[in-house]
């Protein structure tokens, strides 16, 4: 990948003025999990409202903006080839979005959180890592959580928690994490990186947004409250 500019470029009329230019951001769904409490199924495929949870969460994604402009998305998944991302071609998604096969997605979610910051363009500012199984997260939480992160000054993470102060996903990460993020290995997610970083939290306006989906029970409690 080429470096392209970032921050401030000069004024090429004057040396000593400066245009700052808007933070350009990344979300990054992690969609290579193995479901292993969700049984023999994949969970990211069961069917939530009218389409796969997969599906719906990265349709959403799809319309988060950075100000004036779309974010762009990249989904980790198992295999350039598997169900899941057969799914996202017949929704009509794979255009508009990168996908990055973890071959190790084995290993653990820290391969997954490693492959999909390390295949972010180099002009990206900052990742949004989303965990795919979170059928409540949409454009209005991540847009939240960028604005945060951007009045901020954009050098330290930013997550939201629940009442009880737990953090919670998503999480934004500033470029200065990417090289931590993309040495993370095996089972050790990125949430071992914030137990140091004076991240920024935001208390969730709806707790119900950090719900994920990890059993068949989990699905079945929510799935009344779907259309």
């Amino acid at each position: 990948m080429t470096q392209r500019s970032r921050g401030r470029v000069e004024n090429r009329e004057s040396p000593f003025e400066t245009v700052k230019v808007p933070m350009k951001f990344e979300v990054v769904v992690l969609a290579a999990g193995q479901s292993r409490r969700f049984g023999a199924a994949n969970k990211l495929l069961a069917q939530v409202g009218s389409e796969p949870l997969v599906v719906g969460l990265v349709r959403r994604l799809t319309q988060v903006r950075d100000g004036e402009r779309p974010c762009t998305v990249t989904v980790v998944t198992q295999t350039s080839n598997d169900e899941l991302t057969q799914a996202l071609q017949e929704a009509g998604l794979t255009d508009g979005i990168q996908i990055v096969p973890n071959a190790r997605s084995l290993d653990g979610m820290g391969t997954s959180v490693a492959a999909g910051v390390a295949n972010v363009p180099d002009d990206v500012d900052a990742v949004v890592v989303v965990p795919g199984d979170m059928p409540f997260v949409g454009a209005p939480l991540i847009e939240q959580l960028i604005a945060a992160f951007v009045a901020d000054g954009g050098h330290r993470p930013v997550h939201p928690v629940l009442p009880d102060g737990t953090q919670t996903n998503p999480v934004v990460w500033p470029r200065a994490y990417f090289q931590r993020l993309t040495a993370l290995d095996g089972d050790r997610g990125a949430k071992s990186l914030l137990v140091d970083a004076n991240a920024l939290t935001i208390q969730l306006a709806e707790p119900d947004a950090a719900t994920d989906i990890d059993t068949p029970h989990d699905l079945a409690r929510l799935t009344g409250r779907f259309v």
